[in-house]
């Protein structure tokens, strides 16, 4: 897998990267991966200027790319093919990285997240229903945005949309924030505690054809 690995196959997946000057760390979801460069979106806070140099960790299906790489540009508005720009929330900015070392490939335990958009997700806590959006999803989990606070430790069922039909199972919360630029929203990270036989052969297939 790793012989055969391409910029391109991390396209749409989570990234970290830190600046070399502070070491102050970054997260964001690649947008595009070319040969020489990588676009970036983060809500990360801290400034994020032309020239400042950083170091990659790109998290691919079971691969991690690691690379240094050179702030080009960063954007406060949505790039589009058509030449409109969509502004973003605040905080929210498109960077664009020149890539200054070659990338280095190694096997990576951690799950790979992809970036998904806004799956119909079903979140059943003590009997109450709330209607959520997946935004990522990995084999071990999803992360999501609904309108009430779900505190990390709460177990519950989750019941997700996808284009291979319902898929249910036991999860947990890890963690719950605001979600930035969505007054009364918040992002759950949750992870899967329990799938049933015919679920989970379904959602691998479902993830494995994203990554």
């Amino acid at each position: 897998m790793i012989a055969g690995s391409k910029a391109f196959d991390f396209t749409g997946t989570r990234t970290r990267f830190q600046r070399l000057k502070d070491c102050k760390l970054f997260n964001g979801w690649i947008e595009k991966f070319h040969a020489d460069r990588v676009m970036v979106k983060t809500e990360s806070p801290g400034d994020l200027a032309a020239d400042q140099d950083f170091r990659f960790e790109a998290f691919g299906n079971g691969t991690t790319a690691s690379f240094v790489a050179k702030v080009e540009s960063v954007m406060d508005h949505s790039p589009s093919a058509s030449g409109l720009m969509e502004a973003l929330p605040s905080g929210t900015r498109f960077v664009v990285f020149k890539i200054s070392t070659a990338l280095r490939f190694s096997e990576s335990s951690e799950a790979a997240r992809h970036k998904v958009k806004d799956i119909p997700v079903c979140l059943i806590l003590n009997q109450e229903t709330i209607s959520a959006a997946a935004t990522d999803v990995s084999i071990g989990g999803i992360g999501a945005i609904c309108g009430r606070e779900i505190p990390a430790g709460t177990q519950l069922t989750v019941a997700i949309q996808t284009p291979l039909g319902a898929i249910s199972a036991t999860a947990e919360s890890r963690y719950c924030r605001p979600e930035n630029g969505k007054p009364g929203m918040y992002r759950v990270g949750l992870m899967f505690l329990e799938m049933n036989r015919v679920a989970k052969p379904k959602w691998e297939r479902y993830v494995g054809e994203l990554l």
